[in-house]
C-alpha cells in the first residue's frame, strides 16, 4: 500500500456545520399573534411561542447544543425538529449496501457524499442571504452578523476544496489492489455518509427556524405599519 492511498483514504474531513438548499419549499410558516405556525398541510398547523423559535434560530451553537442533547420538555420544538427531519430525509434516498463490489460502494457513497456537500454548500450560501436580514431585528445576531456570514463563506471554500480533493483521493483508493485497505476507505466513507446525513438534516432545521424568525418580525413589521 502506497503512502499516497494512505493519505487519500485517510483524508476525508468532516466539517461541524451543514446546510441544505432546495428541499421541498411545499413547508411553509404562517404568523398568529406572538406565535409563530408550521404549516403541515392547508388545513393543519401547529404553532409555536415566537420566542422559542427566535431563541434558537438566533444562535447556531445554542441550536446545535439543543439538537445533541434533546429538546426540552413542555416547548414543543422537539416534535416540530422531528417532523422537519422527516420531511428532509424524505428526499434523500439511502445508499444501497447490499453491492459485493467494494470499488461500486466506494463509487456509491463518494456520489452520495458529494450531494450531501452540494447541499450544505447550498444551504450555506442561503444563511450568508438571511443572517443580515435576522440582524435587523435581533441585536445578538447584529452583534456578530459579519463574523457569521465571513464564517459560513470559509465554509463554503472549505467545501470547495474538500470536493476537489476527495476526487483526486477516490482515484487513486479505486487503484488499489488490497481488499483490506479498500474495506478500510469504505469504512471511512460510511461514516462520513452518515455524519454528512445528520449534519445537513440539522442544518436545514436551523435555516427553517432563520425563516420563521424573519418572517415573523417582518409580518410584526407589517402590522405595525399598517395600523398607523
Amino acid at each position: 500500500m502506497t503512502s499516497a492511498s494512505l493519505l487519500a483514504c485517510s483524508s476525508a474531513v468532516i466539517l461541524v456545520l451543514s446546510l441544505n438548499p432546495d428541499i421541498s419549499r411545499a413547508q411553509t410558516w404562517s404568523y398568529q399573534g406572538n406565535s409563530v405556525c408550521y404549516n403541515f398541510s392547508p388545513s393543519m398547523s401547529q404553532c409555536y411561542a415566537h420566542g422559542t423559535i427566535q431563541r434558537y434560530a438566533s444562535s447556531q451553537e445554542q441550536f446545535d447544543a439543543q439538537f445533541k442533547a434533546g429538546w426540552a420538555a413542555g416547548e414543543g420544538i422537539g416534535s416540530l425538529v422531528n417532523l422537519l427531519m422527516s420531511k428532509w430525509a424524505e428526499h434523500r434516498k439511502l445508499v444501497q449496501q447490499e453491492r459485493s463490489d467494494l470499488r461500486a460502494q466506494l463509487n456509491a457513497y463518494a456520489s452520495a457524499n458529494d450531494e450531501l456537500s452540494d447541499e450544505w454548500t447550498g444551504e450555506l450560501n442561503v444563511l450568508i442571504e438571511l443572517t443580515p436580514q435576522l440582524a435587523k431585528f435581533v441585536p445578538s445576531v447584529a452583534d456578530k452578523s459579519d463574523s457569521t456570514v465571513a464564517f459560513y463563506r470559509k465554509v463554503v471554500l472549505d467545501l470547495e476544496k474538500q470536493k476537489i480533493d476527495s476526487k483526486k483521493n477516490l482515484t487513486i483508493i479505486l487503484g488499489a489492489k488490497d481488499r483490506n485497505f479498500l474495506r478500510g476507505c469504505l469504512q471511512v466513507e460510511q461514516k462520513r455518509y452518515e455524519n454528512l446525513r445528520v449534519t445537513v438534516a440539522r442544518g436545514y432545521v436551523f435555516t427553517e427556524f432563520v425563516k420563521a424568525a424573519i418572517g415573523f418580525n417582518e409580518h410584526a413589521d407589517n402590522l405595525v405599519g399598517t395600523s398607523q
